[in-house]
This record gives structure tokens, C-alpha cells and sequence, in this order.
């Protein structure tokens, strides 16, 4: 098995949480997420990098979901957000890639998924579209899992939800389905997941 290093993490101070995807022309790209001294942190940000010699060499790390890069004339993270993480990447059937990310923000006790989405991956800088969200009647929402196409043509992405929003960063499980594209998802089913945490302690 051969090993590449796609990122150090160079003035990062970590870095972690890695999604990968190949073009139809052999382009790996890579996304990850860091910022802040740790996770959760709400100076997390979404990062990318890209590959066209089989991850050999990546292009340097650029920032796809930030609260710190909206201005008046451009932005990568919805107003009012701050913290972005767990990214993952995903072709879907249509051949356009996917970036699916979580947003969330203490203060305004918003926990969200979001999508962009690239008309041509094999480009070394494809057209991403602005931010979209999967807007589910949830106070609390984070994905960390590909679609699964259905053979009805649905896709099933699964979330963790929770009807009312947690005083922390994190709450607990369930699933939803979504139409391709634009996504219009509706709740498809729900499992309750038990808690894994020792009796008096909470997660930090």
C-alpha cells in the first residue's frame, strides 16, 4: 500500500476529519477541517486541497467554509454561523461533486448541515456554488456520512438530529431522505441511539 502525506499541518495547530473523492478524470480532491487551538472550537473551518498526479503532490489547503472569509462582495459560510466541521465530499449520480459540511453556533444555538456544490471536478478550480442548506424542522442537525442513492432515485443522507438545540456543541440520532437535486429533504425514520458517556460525565 503506498502512503502520500496530503497535508502537513504547518502553522495549523491540528488538523483531522478527512473525506476523499476521485474525478472522472483521475483529480483526487480532499477535504479536512482545523483551525482554533482544538475541536470544538468555534474558530473551526473547512479546508481543501487537490491531487492530478495520483496524491503524490496536493495543492495547498484552501478554506471552503469560514465565518472569518464573508464580506459584502463574497461568502463561504451563512451569515450568522460560526464554527464549520466534519466535511465530507461525494459524486453524485449527475457526476457533480458534493461538499457536505455542519455549521454551528453557540451563541445563536444553530446547529446546521450545509451543502456547495462543484459542476466540474476535473477542473483544478471548479465553480462552487454558493452555500445551501438541508433545512429540516430540527433544532439541532449534523451529518458525517455519503448519500445513498435509492433505486426510487432518492437519496438517503443520515444525520443526527435532535427536535430541540443542546446548551453544548453536541446532542444525539436519526436519519433523513432527500430528493437529488435541489436537495429537498423530508424526515425519513429515526433510531434513538444510547448514550455511550459514564454516568456525571460530559463531553468538552
Amino acid at each position: 500500500m503506498r502512503q502520500h502525506i496530503v497535508s502537513t499541518k504547518g502553522r495549523r495547530r491540528w488538523q483531522g476529519i478527512p473525506g476523499i473523492e476521485r474525478a472522472a478524470n483521475g483529480r483526487l480532491w480532499v477535504t479536512f477541517y482545523s483551525g482554533g487551538p482544538r475541536e470544538p472550537d468555534p474558530a473551526n473551518r473547512v479546508l481543501l486541497t487537490t491531487s492530478t498526479d495520483n496524491g503524490r503532490t496536493w495543492s495547498d489547503p484552501e478554506p471552503v467554509a469560514d465565518s472569518a472569509l464573508r464580506s459584502a462582495s463574497q461568502s463561504t459560510s451563512p451569515p450568522g454561523h460560526d464554527r464549520a466541521y466534519d466535511p465530507g465530499l461525494w459524486h453524485a449520480p449527475d457526476g457533480r461533486l458534493w461538499l457536505i459540511y455542519n455549521q454551528a453556533n453557540l451563541e445563536t444555538r444553530e446547529f446546521t448541515v450545509w451543502a456547495r456544490v462543484a459542476e466540474d471536478s476535473t477542473r483544478e478550480d471548479p465553480d462552487w456554488s454558493a452555500p445551501v442548506p438541508v433545512e429540516l424542522d430540527a433544532g439541532f442537525l449534523v451529518h458525517l456520512n455519503r448519500p445513498t442513492v435509492l433505486s426510487t432515485g432518492e437519496w438517503l443522507l443520515p444525520m443526527t438530529w435532535a427536535a430541540d438545540a443542546p446548551a453544548d456543541w453536541f446532542a444525539s440520532g436519526a436519519s433523513s431522505r432527500a430528493s437529488p437535486s435541489p436537495p429537498t429533504p423530508a424526515r425519513a425514520g429515526n433510531c434513538r441511539a444510547p448514550s455511550t458517556r459514564p454516568p456525571g460525565r460530559s463531553r468538552t
